[in-house]
């Protein structure tokens, strides 16, 4: 019986993986009972899918962790709030309500009293 011996290989993670893999499988096909027998190029085979199928169901360590929904919705409630009172802050006030505020605070400043 003759061995067949695996070339050493670098480390390789995701589409890279997905890709040498195929090739493996398709360098097994192409020398298909030249070296090894039948049932050994089926174990390999499927062995390579196996793994193929392994790599493209767990999460990929390159790829940046998705946000928990509620921190994205807590940015977006903030941010719109930050703008509303940004808003609210830079709108011209009416003069009436300047002086109500003057009324009651006379030490204000009618720009003092636009952000009351």
């Amino acid at each position: 019986m003759q061995y067949f011996e695996m070339p050493e290989l670098s480390v390789l993670r995701g589409e890279d993986a997905i890709m040498a893999l195929h090739e493996y499988i398709d360098e097994l096909e192409e020398n298909r009972d030249e070296d090894l027998t039948e049932s050994q190029t089926k174990a390999l085979i499927r062995l390579a899918k196996g793994l193929i199928s392994t790599i493209e169901a767990a999460p990929s360590v390159c790829e940046p962790k998705k946000k928990p929904q509620i921190l994205t919705r807590l940015k977006s409630a903030i941010t719109e709030n930050v703008q509303s009172l940004i808003k609210k802050a830079t709108d011209p006030v009416p003069e009436e309500k300047v002086a109500s505020h003057l009324d009651i605070y006379p030490s204000l400043t009618p720009q003092q009293s636009r952000i009351m």
